[in-house]
Order: structure tokens, then C-alpha cells, then sequence
């Protein structure tokens, strides 16, 4: 008999190559969501799935983990049990450009790497903050990016501690809806 492992459910937009869609991830309690999204299943299961393209409501889907290119979480952030960004760690200003459209926001780097050697060693999701997601004012506090979704990434420049952009941290990731699509750069 399969041993039960206790879940949380995670209420996410998903953007995938077919457009958005809403539902529930189903995570381990034991995992960080980043640990999550690292694990080699090759699906997600979702449940109370919305798709762009229908109005019905699936009680469940299988998603190719593949296909997750972004990942916007509807909760706080301190139920994803992050671990905490490096403190040497340099917060860059980046375009992520996907085939469905971009994401503009901050991803934190190692001071020794620049944007392109970081992205070489990294195959799995990154966590870009106070996301611009192309969308007339839809902002998200965090993201996840699938890094094999990524046609291209353009680092403008490092941002002061100080200075990083705090007008998303307000907004709702509910904002971004199952018919949104990102805009196309």
C-alpha cells in the first residue's frame, strides 16, 4: 500500500504554451514549493482547473511540468517555505523572454556570476521578484520561471538594495487571470 503523504494545496495562475490557466497544486508539506517544482516527475497534478480556453472547470488535470513556463503563486509567500536569498547575493534588474511574452523583474545572482553564467548552471524554476508580467498593470510579488521556457534573458543592470522596485509587492497574484495572456515583446 502507497505510504500517505500529508499535502497543502497551492492555489497558482500557471502560463503554459496554450495560454493561462487556474488551479491547485498539490504539494508535500515536508518540501519547500521550490523543491516542489525541482522534482523530476515529468507532471503536476492539478485540481479545480480553469482553462483560458473554456469556461468549464476541470476537477483534475495532469500538466507536463515542461509546460509550466510561469508559475505565479495565490498565496503569501511564507507558505512557499523559500529559503532566504543569499545577503551577497545582487538583485538584477532582468526581461525574460518567453514564446508567449515577457516578464520583467528582479532575480537575485551571486555577486561573482553575471546573468548568463548564473542561467547556464540553472535547468529548473527561478524565483524573479516583483514581476512585471506584460499585462496592463498586473504585477506579482513572486514568480516562478520554468528556465527551459526561456528564449532569452536581458540583464539591465545590478539595482541597489535600497532602490528594488516595491510597486509590486501591493499587488494580488490573483490580478492575472486565466484568459490574460503576457504581452508579446
Amino acid at each position: 500500500m502507497p505510504e500517505y503523504r500529508p499535502q497543502w494545496v497551492l492555489p497558482a495562475r500557471i502560463l503554459t504554451p496554450s495560454g493561462w490557466m487556474r488551479g491547485s497544486l498539490h504539494a508535500p508539506r515536508i518540501q519547500s514549493f521550490l523543491e516542489f517544482l525541482a522534482q523530476p516527475a515529468p507532471f503536476f497534478s492539478l485540481t479545480g482547473v480553469e482553462l483560458a480556453s473554456s469556461q468549464r472547470v476541470l476537477p483534475f488535470l495532469a500538466l507536463r511540468r515542461s509546460a509550466a513556463n510561469v508559475i505565479v503563486p495565490a498565496c503569501d509567500e511564507q507558505r512557499l517555505l523559500l529559503a532566504r536569498e543569499p545577503p551577497n547575493g545582487i538583485a538584477r534588474l532582468v526581461t525574460c523572454v518567453l514564446e508567449a511574452g515577457t516578464v520583467v523583474g528582479r532575480l537575485a545572482v551571486p555577486p561573482h556570476l553575471r546573468v548568463s553564467d548564473y542561467l547556464a548552471h540553472n535547468s529548473g524554476f527561478l524565483i524573479v521578484r516583483d514581476a512585471d508580467l506584460g499585462l496592463a498593470g498586473v504585477l506579482a510579488p513572486i514568480v516562478f520561471l520554468n528556465a527551459g521556457a526561456l528564449v532569452a534573458v536581458s540583464d539591465a543592470r545590478p539595482l541597489a538594495a535600497e532602490a528594488g522596485p516595491e510597486r509590486a509587492s501591493a499587488a494580488a497574484p490573483a490580478a492575472v487571470g486565466p484568459t490574460a495572456a503576457v504581452s508579446h515583446a
